[in-house]
C-alpha cells in the first residue's frame, strides 16, 4: 500500500509540474491572441471611417455626374446659339445699312442715334484717344503728315 500511495504521489507531483507548464502556455498564447484581436479590431473602427468617407465621397461624385451632364447639355446647345448669333448680326448690320442709307436719302427723320460729342481725352471706340495728343503717324516716305514745331 505504501508503494501505491508513493507511486501516486509521485505521478500526481508530475501531472501538477507539468499541467502548469501548458497551463502557463495557454495563458501566454491566449494575451497575445488578446493583442492580436485588439490590433484587429482598432484597423476594423479605421475602416469602417474610410467606408463612411467613400460613402461620402460617392454622394458627391454622383452630384458632379449630374453637374456635368448639365453643363454638357448646355454645351451641345451653344454650336446652334452661336449660328443663331452670327445670323442675327448679320441681319442687325443690314438693317444698320438700311437706317443710314434712310437717313442719307432723309435726313430730317435722323433715324439714327446722334453721336454725342465726347470730352477732350476721352478713349473712342478701340480705346484710342479721340483727341490730337497723339503724334501723327508718319506717311510711306517716313515724316510725318504735319509739319513739326521748332
Amino acid at each position: 500500500m505504501q508503494r501505491r500511495v508513493l507511486a501516486m504521489a509521485g505521478v500526481v507531483g508530475c501531472a501538477v509540474l507539468q499541467g502548469g507548464c501548458v497551463v502557463w502556455d495557454i495563458r501566454n498564447d491566449l494575451r497575445g491572441v488578446n493583442g492580436r484581436l485588439e490590433h484587429v479590431e482598432s484597423q476594423l473602427a479605421a475602416l469602417d471611417k474610410t467606408n463612411q468617407q467613400l460613402d461620402e465621397l460617392k454622394g458627391q461624385m454622383e452630384s458632379l455626374k449630374v453637374q456635368l451632364v448639365a453643363l454638357q447639355t448646355s454645351l451641345q446647345v451653344m454650336p446652334s446659339m452661336d449660328a443663331t448669333l452670327v445670323k442675327l448680326d448679320g441681319h442687325l448690320a443690314g438693317l444698320r445699312g438700311t437706317i443710314e442709307s434712310i437717313d442719307k436719302t432723309i435726313p430730317f427723320l435722323s433715324l439714327s442715334p446722334k453721336e454725342e460729342e465726347k470730352p477732350e481725352g476721352a478713349a473712342g471706340e478701340h480705346g484710342a484717344p479721340t483727341d490730337d495728343s497723339m503724334p501723327p503717324s508718319p506717311d510711306s516716305t517716313g515724316e510725318s503728315a504735319t509739319p513739326s514745331k521748332p
